[in-house]
């Protein structure tokens, strides 16, 4: 996973292609894990999230408790933020976020019918339900 600093993030951005990073990123998050595995942990922490709620859909989401960080990621001290936002089947996942001043990217899971929401200056969609995304100040 992503071991560098936020001003780093930035440089690298600077130097050459966000499009290029974030496909760097993506193959980084296939490399630790499958999309199934990725999904598979998705399902875990959103079915226990919704017990903790009590069902309630939370649009702003709660964030990760600290055993529920993925297993598989290697490095999660980097972590800027996290968060789990409760909708139902289409619209529930978990967001996972690297970067700092004014440039964040991360990776939001959820289900195979996830679909990513609107706003994020790039998106990716690595496989169903996993999106990569690098949002930057400005960005809608």
């Amino acid at each position: 996973m992503d071991r560098r600093t936020p001003d780093e993030v930035v440089t690298l951005l600077k130097a050459g292609s966000p499009d290029s990073f974030l496909r760097d990123f993506a193959l980084s998050l296939t490399n630790a894990a499958t999309a199934e595995q990725w999904r598979s942990w998705a399902f875990e922490v959103l079915t226990a999230s919704q017990h903790r709620t009590n069902g309630s859909i939370a649009s702003s989401g709660v964030s990760l408790q600290t055993n529920e960080v993925p297993t598989f990621l290697p490095n999660p001290s980097s972590l800027v933020g996290t968060a789990v936002i409760l909708g139902d089947h289409t619209n529930s996942y978990i967001n996972l976020r690297w970067g700092g001043h004014d440039t964040f990217y991360g990776v939001m899971v959820g289900t195979l019918s996830f679909r990513a929401p609107k706003g994020n200056n790039l998106l990716i969609n690595v496989a169903p339900g996993i999106y990569v995304y690098l949002t930057t100040a400005g960005s809608p």
